[in-house]
Formats: structure tokens, C-alpha cells, sequence
């Protein structure tokens, strides 16, 4: 029995040795060199591969999430950031980027859901508060924009987006 145990292992190390297995973290790292490399087709084909392996990595659900929306394709975004947040619901940044993705696709409730809740695990960034801002505009909330458009301002007044926000929603509102 020994004996068939170690010639199976020693199986396995010999075709491992010359097909070069390939781990779980080995995949994710090769992702994480194709996006900073911004070849995001090609980190999706390796957090593919890791995700195989390890279903319930939330960093790579995360890293596939972020290629689907720098290729622009949202809805696919916003299901690996889901993935994300249902295994790790606190996971920086994913609230942020799934709100954005879900406001490209005009799912204006959707976003000020997701930004409100980054808000309340990033609540002293300017760029939380101007994002929520324009998710209010877009729902005609025109006063609730104004203010968070102030608090970013006040927070950050160098960060110019806020007072474009804000001066349309002025004009809005006098119309």
C-alpha cells in the first residue's frame, strides 16, 4: 500500500515538474501583472483560472470585476463586485466601483445604495460625497446633491468635480 501511495505522488510531482502546475495564487498574481498592465482581457483569462481553483477568493472576484469595468462591461462588473461583497462585504473600493458601474447604467437607486454604504466605511473622503452627489442629482434630489457637493468641497477644495455638481444643481433649482 506504501508502496502505491508514493509511486502516485511521485507521479504527480513528475507531471507537475514538466507541466509546471499552476496554483490558485499563481493565476491571481499573473491577473495582477495583466491588469497593471492594463491587458484587462488577459486578467480576466487568468482570474478565470484562479477563480477555478479557488472559488471563494474574494481578491480575484474583485480583480475580475475591475477588468470587466475597465472594458467598459458594467453588468458584468457589478456581478463579480456582488461576488466580492457577498464573501467579503466589507472589501474596500467595491461599493465605490459597483456604484459607478450601476450609475453608467443608469441604475441611479442602485448607486446612491452603493455609495451611501462606501460613505459609511470611507466617510471623510471628498470623492464618496461627490459621488453620492451626482447619484442624488440624477434622481432630482437636487438639495441633497447641493450638500453633499459642499461637504466635498469643504473637505477637499482643490477637487473640482464637486463645484461643477453643484453649480448645476443651483441651476436647477432656479429654474
Amino acid at each position: 500500500m506504501k508502496t502505491k501511495i508514493m509511486l502516485a505522488l511521485l507521479m504527480v510531482m513528475a507531471v507537475c515538474s514538466t507541466v509546471q502546475c499552476q496554483t490558485a495564487d499563481d493565476y491571481y498574481n499573473s491577473a495582477v501583472k495583466k491588469y497593471n498592465s492594463k491587458d484587462y482581457s488577459g486578467t480576466l483569462n487568468y482570474t478565470e483560472k484562479a477563480l477555478l481553483l479557488k472559488p471563494a477568493d474574494a481578491e480575484a472576484h474583485n480583480l475580475a470585476g475591475m477588468a470587466y469595468y475597465r472594458l467598459e462591461r458594467f453588468s458584468q462588473a457589478i456581478e463579480s463586485f456582488n461576488k466580492t461583497l457577498e464573501l467579503n462585504p466589507t472589501f474596500a473600493g467595491n461599493y465605490f466601483y459597483r456604484g459607478t458601474a450601476k450609475f453608467k447604467l443608469e441604475d441611479f437607486k442602485g448607486a446612491l445604495a452603493d455609495f451611501e454604504r462606501q460613505l459609511k466605511l470611507f466617510p471623510n473622503d471628498a470623492v464618496n460625497y461627490n459621488n453620492r452627489g451626482n447619484a442624488k442629482a440624477s434622481l432630482d434630489d437636487n438639495e441633497g446633491a447641493i450638500k453633499d457637493f459642499t461637504k466635498a468641497i469643504a473637505m477637499k477644495p482643490d477637487y473640482t468635480s464637486p463645484y461643477g455638481g453643484r453649480s448645476t444643481c443651483l441651476f436647477e433649482l432656479k429654474k
